[in-house]
């Protein structure tokens, strides 16, 4: 797979702001997947190379709060879990959490484990109140936070100018045949994929999410 890293504006075509991003590899050969900005990009665009990866530092995190239950109070511990656990969990979630639901329960378990780890409550104990009782956002919720936050950015026009007119309103959408005013015309037009398995990337998900 080959991937450029084009750091032209919308106007522009210089050559020397194109640059390739290389294959990543780790004890092996590379692999088909590349890294850019910390993020794992793989040819399928399924992100599993790169929650694998995220799974085996959560796990890494979720060990030493395991380890630092028996000494430290509950308000150390959710220190810990947002200087150890959080701040992996929403990097780049508007982006990763494309992936199927099977890979992105998987980090939600070891989330709830961690939860569960700072109520100092069973292994299986049911985790809902425990969110609540702590002030912090399970997975699903936070997913959906940041992908509303990415498309109230866009409508104020806070993000970079490669997303310009990427979303369009219906009233655009049907300029030719604007004679009609209709209620949903300052609505996003809602694109849609020929494939299933795209319905979940942003170009698809994030319009959706903010209707």
């Amino acid at each position: 797979i080959k991937i450029n890293s084009n750091f032209n504006n919308v106007d522009e075509n210089k050559p020397e702001l194109i640059h390739p991003l290389v294959n990543i590899s780790s004890s092996g050969p590379a692999d088909d997947s590349v890294r850019y900005l910390g993020v794992l990009f793989d040819p399928l665009l399924n992100f599993k190379q790169h929650i694998q990866s995220l799974i085996k530092k959560l796990s890494k995190a979720l060990y030493f709060l395991r380890q630092a239950k028996n000494f430290l109070q509950k308000s150390s511990l959710k220190m810990l879990y947002f200087s150890l656990f959080h701040c992996r969990i929403i990097y780049a979630i508007q982006i990763w959490s494309s992936a199927n639901n099977t890979l992105i329960n998987r980090i939600f378990k070891l989330q709830k484990s961690a939860i569960r780890i700072i109520a100092n409550a069973k292994y299986n104990a049911h985790t809902e109140p425990l969110f609540k009782k702590s002030n912090i956002i399970p997975l699903p919720k936070l997913i959906e936070y940041f992908n509303i936050q990415v498309m109230q950015h866009y409508k104020q026009g806070f993000l970079p100018r490669s997303f310009d007119n990427i979303w369009i309103t219906n009233l655009q959408r049907n300029a030719s045949n604007n004679s009609y005013i209709l209620r949903n015309n300052d609505d996003l037009f809602l694109p849609s994929s020929r494939l299933s398995t795209f319905e979940k990337h942003p170009y698809y998900i994030l319009p959706r999410i903010w209707s």
